[in-house]
């Protein structure tokens, strides 16, 4: 194997605690272990990912709905105003409800991309792979 690819595997041994034997005479059944141990962790990182954009959409959705609610209801004292005693309560809620939406459609779009690139992991792992040691191979030069 090319010393650059070795140095690569040696390297995300490390952070995973895997050391791979170089002297053994079949060292592939270890480098697959290796490749499959990082494949799901890769698909795990961005499996959290998901849940932590699914998380903040839906505590950004339904606070949203219900100030939406409360000022359509006419209750403007409801809890999100009284917070803010002293600072003009409607300011800071649409203050709030503008980064709410930002917040929703960042983390959407964070969601969607994640989703694809599980399917990539899942689907052709060895593209990923590659690409994974491309930019590693890179950072080492």
């Amino acid at each position: 194997m090319n010393n650059k690819v070795i140095e690569v595997l040696d390297y995300m041994g490390e952070k995973f605690g895997i050391a791979i034997d170089w002297t053994a005479e079949n060292v592939m059944p270890q480098v697959t272990e290796f490749l499959n141990r990082y494949r799901t962790y890769a698909i795990t990182k961005h499996t959290i990912w998901i849940v932590i954009g699914l998380i903040i959409v839906l505590i950004c959705t339904l606070w949203m709905k219900k100030t939406y609610t409360n000022i359509t209801n006419g209750n403007e004292k409801s809890f999100w105003f009284k917070v803010w005693d002293e600072i003009d309560g409607e300011v800071v809620v649409i203050v709030a409800y503008i980064v709410a939406v930002v917040l929703t459609i960042v983390f959407s779009c964070i969601i969607i991309d994640k989703i694809f690139v599980i399917a990539e992991w899942i689907t052709v792992p060895e593209m990923k792979l590659f690409e994974t040691f491309s930019e590693l191979l890179k950072e080492t030069k």
